[in-house]
């Protein structure tokens, strides 16, 4: 069943200050209200490619793969998961699967605002969250944040569906290590 989310892009001077958004996230608003976002950043590496700063990783309890702010990102910019460690590769497919359904959901204009965006500052933050707390994570911004806000609605099912297909085809590195004369 498809849901409306909002989806804050903010544009930062620099990773500190990417730090600072996602700790005054944390600081500002109810603990529920924490758990109901879906936050990464992103810095700019000298060579001009970007890459995630923080991210949110699989959630092994709850059996989620994926995030969609980071599936933004991916699609924004796909360099950002080229340098993935091997051991992420289960991570890594799960958000190529649904890069492609939130980049379609979000719409071509909103890509094109959210990356000239993000391209005029050195750091970003992504968060996505229900449409209730969107106006609630813009009054936690600096001032000084370029920020774009725009809504789009995602079936979560269908992104774990397509999130358990994509990291169900992943080849587990072998073990290494231990004894292995037992």
């Amino acid at each position: 069943m498809r849901e409306p989310f909002a989806f804050v892009v903010a544009a930062v001077a620099d990773l500190s200050a990417a730090d600072a958004v996602i700790e005054g996230l944390g600081a500002t608003m109810h603990p529920v209200e924490v758990r109901r976002l879906d936050v990464v950043s992103l810095g700019r590496k000298v060579s001009g490619d970007v890459r995630f700063h923080r991210e949110n990783v699989c959630d092994a309890d709850g059996g989620r793969c994926w995030s969609a702010a980071a599936a933004l990102a991916v699609a924004l910019f796909p360099s950002v998961d080229a340098d993935q460690p091997s051991d992420r590769a289960a991570e890594r497919a799960a958000l190529a699967a649904v890069s492609g359904r939130v980049a379609t959901a979000v719409g071509r204009p909103a890509l094109k605002d959210f990356g000239d965006l993000l391209d005029a500052a050195f750091a970003g933050v992504i968060v996505v969250t229900s449409t209730d707390l969107g106006e609630a994570v813009v009054e936690c911004l600096p001032d000084s944040a370029l920020v774009a806000v725009r809504t789009a609605e995602l079936d979560p099912a269908e992104l774990a569906r397509l999130a358990q297909i994509a990291t169900s085809s992943v080849r587990r590195p072998p073990r290494t290590g231990g004894d292995v004369s037992r």
